[in-house]
Parts: structure tokens; sequence; C-alpha cells
């Protein structure tokens, strides 16, 4: 579910400040590509050096093919480079002496099925949780087996534990030395011996003392592909990183074992979550902020960074396409009440439904892109809700993947993003890019190859505002007045407004746009620790700057109150809609 770093460690990748500094010596290495696939779409970007700085220069998107009808993912792959040549002029389906002017190539995403993954504890055991959090920080589908192969009186059922495994079919089962190990490891042996020899389970880690290790190695004989660990002998980050490491390595001998993808040249491969890591990880160093990117396509990816700390979550088995229908497992009720149109809860489980039929239709009528903008928040924040304990909501800076980008209304996408992570940044400011290219997890992933390639890409082709939004915290009566303020725009026009407590205020500032904002806070409200009366101002000099949507305040306060009842819920939130100017 999440790795977490102490990022005062050099980047592996050289992804770095410094590169900057050595990019005149790369840029001119010739045109770069990364290939960004899963069973979703699959995603074409392409660098080439432009006056002596390597810039993002063309993309190219079409619907994967991984999955039925063709269950052929270089079909789709080939039709992207073939439109990114044409849009180039470039050739890049060579190879050997022709591919001398070529940079280097790179794949990323999820070209091959997730992992599954089911860990199973003999008893309580503190590691469990924590390397399902490892786990997730792969790409792993993770299944913790604990209550749901017991009886009722807790006792570990070999019946319930095969039925479970056998309806699962996991990549790899974890089995972990509990506390009730004495009395169960041979019930679990016993059922992962019936399993083994049908090839149900391919692969057996064994996380238990020598003694523990012995007994299955005599039961099962040489019949197991089995790696095992005495996690008391280790610290228990040292046992994470360590199964971390096996499943990373496990799922690029399957990327590896993939065919070449329709592309001559060899691609280098970088997860999903590293590449994301690694630009995220850049940002956050070069700009001195707290950043989290998001990407939804096949499956969730959240990355967070500071300074000196961040962490990575990924859900594959969680997006609004192929896998809509996790949402079943989460509150539907509770998604209904952020919906801005009224709809039962039946009708929203057909609309899921539906959705997860036709996975690869793209919402086009309005009504569906405010629906799916809704699941987008939720996914979001059961995503978010992973890294409850590492990340914080002092977010400065979030970017977000072309899920995001609604053709109707980009304010769609922002507030999809602050209803599902709801930051609370310490500066009182936090700025949202939409990413339509896959820009951030393209310069991550070439990256890993070519540091400053990404770097100069990140500097010049991505960090451009979307919206910049102020947050104001505190709690009140619901149209309380919660800030009240004076935006100054350069030409020496203004707007004076009051913003009252449960509501949002929308202003325009384009790209490009500098203004001055002057903010007061009434008594139980502030804006990034400010004090009831005090005067804030934020400009130019503060980073304060425009974009396509424009300037957010949101005084909805933090956390945001959840809804009981479905008419105050109903019309609420199409107040929030009516005071973005979004149409519903």
């Amino acid at each position: 579910m999440v790795t977490y770093r102490n990022t005062d460690s050099p980047s592996p990748s050289g992804l770095e400040d410094t590169s900057i500094a050595s990019a005149r010596e790369i840029a001119d290495a010739g045109a770069s590509l990364v290939v960004d696939v899963d069973g979703h779409v699959v995603r074409g970007v392409m660098f080439d050096s432009v006056e002596g700085e390597s810039r993002f220069v063309a993309s190219a998107q079409v619907v994967s093919t991984l999955g039925p009808p063709i269950g052929d993912l270089s079909v789709a792959v080939k039709e992207v480079v073939s439109i990114l040549e044409g849009q180039s002029g470039t050739k890049l389906n060579v190879d050997g002496d022709a591919a001398a002017h070529l940079g280097p190539f790179a794949l990323t995403g999820y070209p091959v099925a997730p992992l599954s993954v089911a860990i199973v504890p003999t008893g309580q055991q503190p590691l469990t949780n924590v390397l399902a959090t490892t786990s997730r920080a792969t790409a792993s589908t993770v299944h913790i087996l604990t209550d749901n192969v017991r009886t009722e009186d807790g006792v570990l059922s070999s019946t319930l534990l095969e039925v479970r495994l056998r309806g699962l079919r996991p990549d790899v089962v974890v089995l972990l030395e509990g506390d009730r190990a004495q009395s169960e490891w041979a019930s679990a042996v016993g059922t992962f011996g019936n399993l083994i020899a049908e090839r149900a389970i391919e692969q057996l880690i064994v996380l238990a003392s020598e003694e523990f290790q012995q007994y299955l190695i005599q039961a099962l004989g040489e019949n197991a592909n089995m790696t095992g660990l005495d996690p008391n002998q280790y610290e228990s980050h040292e046992v994470a990183m360590a199964l971390e490491s096996e499943l990373g390595e496990l799922y690029e001998q399957r990327v590896a074992a993939a065919s070449r993808l329709g592309v001559d040249r060899k691609l280098r491969f970088v997860s999903r979550l590293r590449s994301g890591d690694l630009a995220t990880r850049y940002i956050a160093r070069r700009m001195e902020r707290s950043v989290v990117s998001v990407d939804v396509s096949a499956g969730t990816a959240i990355n967070w960074s500071t300074m000196h700390a961040g962490g990575s979550t990924a859900r594959p088995e969680l997006d609004v396409h192929a896998n809509v229908r996790s949402l079943f497992a989460s509150n539907l009720d509770k998604i209904r009440t952020m919906l801005p149109v009224e709809m039962s809860r039946e009708d929203l489980a057909n609309w899921i439904l539906n959705r997860a039929s036709r996975p690869r239709v793209e919402a086009v009528l309005w009504r569906d892109q405010l629906i799916e903008s809704v699941l987008l928040s939720s996914v979001v924040a059961q995503t978010w809700g992973n890294l409850d304990g590492i990340a914080s909501d002092q977010i400065d800076l979030i970017i977000a993947g072309q899920g995001f980008c609604f053709d109707g209304d980009p304010t769609l996408g922002v507030l999809a993003l602050l209803n599902g992570l709801q930051p609370a940044p310490l500066g009182g400011v936090v700025q949202v890019l939409l990413d339509p290219d896959g820009l951030l997890w393209a310069a991550g992933a070439i990256g890993d190859q070519a540091p400053a390639v990404a770097a100069d890409s990140i500097e010049h082709d991505l960090l451009t505002t979307t919206a910049t939004i102020v947050v104001v915290e505190g709690a009140g009566a619901e149209g309380q007045p919660a800030v009240s303020g004076k935006l100054t725009y350069e030409d020496g026009d203004t707007v004076e407004f009051t913003v009252a407590y449960g509501s949002l205020l929308r202003l325009p500032l384009g790209e490009g746009d500098q203004a001055t904002l002057v903010l007061t806070c009434e008594p139980g409200f502030a804006v990034g620790g400010s004090n009831p009366g005090e005067q804030i101002q934020f400009g130019p000099d503060e980073g304060f700057d425009g974009g396509e949507v424009g300037l957010i305040v949101d005084a909805r306060g933090r956390p945001m109150t959840e809804f009981t009842d479905d008419g105050v819920a109903r019309d609420t939130v199409r107040r929030w809609y009516a005071d973005l100017g979004i149409k519903v």
C-alpha cells in the first residue's frame, strides 16, 4: 500500500537540481520516447532537443489493446508510435545504426497484469499491516486473509482458506508466523500443499522462524517455489523492504518476459509508482514544496513528497474504468451525497455496472462527467487514506493526470481533487496542475536514464498552474462569514468579497496573470495559521498566480463536514457547483 522513505539520501536516478547543470551535455542526445501502458489506455510521450534544451514535443494516446478482444498490447503501441512519428517527423521505430540519433526509450505503467498477493497470518502479528502496506507500494493487488478464513470462534479453517485461495488464485502467498502459529501452522501448510501441487499458487514467501520454515520445507518438498526469512532476526522495516524488493523483481521479470511491444528498440521499464515518485520528489526539492501527484487510469497511484520525506501508494484494483466495481466495497450512500444530480442508490449502482461493462468508453454526456468526477474523488480519498500516519495534508501543490482533465470544464477535476485530498496547506495556498499528457510520469520514467531530459521538461513544460486555491480552515454555522478579502489585478481593477463558511468562491485569474490578494479571517477561522482579524497578503512574490480555472477560495473547513441528510447534502453540493460556475 505505502512505501515510506527519507529523501535526504540522493535520488537513485540522479533526478536532482544538480542534473539541470548537466542538461546542456545531454540535451543533444536525440529524441527520447516514453510508452505508458495499462489496460485502459496506451500513451506515448516524446522528448527532443529544442534550442539546446530537452523539451516535450509530442504525445499521442489510443485505447489499450492489452485486454479482449485483441489481447495484444503491441497493436496499440505501434499505433501510438506511428502517430508520434507523423507529428514529429522523426523515425522512432528503428534499431541498430539507424537509431544512433535517438535518445533513451522507457516503458512505464502496467504492461502486464498486477501481481495478486495474499497475506496469511497465523494469528495476531503486527507485521501483517506493515507487509500489506509495503506490498501495495509495488504493482500488486493485496488481500489479507484473516477473519474471512476463520470460524466463528476465531480458529483458522483449512477449508475456508482453500476456498478463498482457489477463488483468488494469487501469484504470491505470504505466510506469516503469528501468535497462533503453534496450533495453525500445520493447517496452513497442508492447504498450501494441495494448491501448490495443482499450481494454484505460483510462489510462496514464508516469514517465520527457522523451526516453522523447516516444517514447511519437509511438508512441501521440492514442489514449492519458496523463499523464506526469519522476521525475528531483522527490524520490521528491513523485512518490509525485502518483501517490496521481492515483489518488485517478480513483476519486472514478468514485464521482461512480455513481447517487445511493437518497438524495435528495448524499452527500459520503470514502474508507474517509481516514475511518479522520482518526478514528484524532484519537484518537491526544486520548489521547496509539499507535493502530491495523482494518477487514475487502470488503477490509482498517489505519490507524496516534501524536501525530506515522502510516500507512495498504489491501488491497481481501484479506478473509475474497468475496476469501477471496486467502489461497491465502499459506502455508496456517502458517494451519492456528493453528487450534484439526484440519483437513487440503485441508479448509482446501475451506472457503475454500465461503466464496468464498457470501461473504455469516455464520458461524453455532461451528466456522466459529473458522476465520474464524484467517483474520482472517492477513489482518491480511499487511496490517499492508505497514507494515513505517513503523509501530511499540508499540501502546497497537486499534480493530476489525464483522468482529471474534463473537456467540459477543468474545474470538475480541480473539485474532485479538493474533495478527495482535502488539502490543508501550511501557507494557506495550494496550486493544482492538470497534466493531460502524463508528462510527470513520462519525465520520471525517462529521468531514470536521462535526468537532464526530465529536469528540463519538468521546468519548462509541466509546471503551469491550472488553479490556485486559498483554503480557509475552521468551523462555524452554515452561512456564517468566514473570510473577507480584496483581489487587486495588475491593471488596478479590484474585486471585494466575503465567503461564508461551507461555501466556495471562484474569481478570474488567467494563466500568466498576476494579482495581489488581501484576506481577513473572522473569529474561528484561519488561513495558513493566521490569527482572527489578522490581515494576510498573497502576491507574485509568494508564487501566487493564475491559470485556466483561476482563483478559488475554499471555506468549507478541514476536514469537510460529512452529510447525514440527503436533502441538505444535495442542496449544499449544488451550491458548491454554482459557486464555482459549474453547470449542473
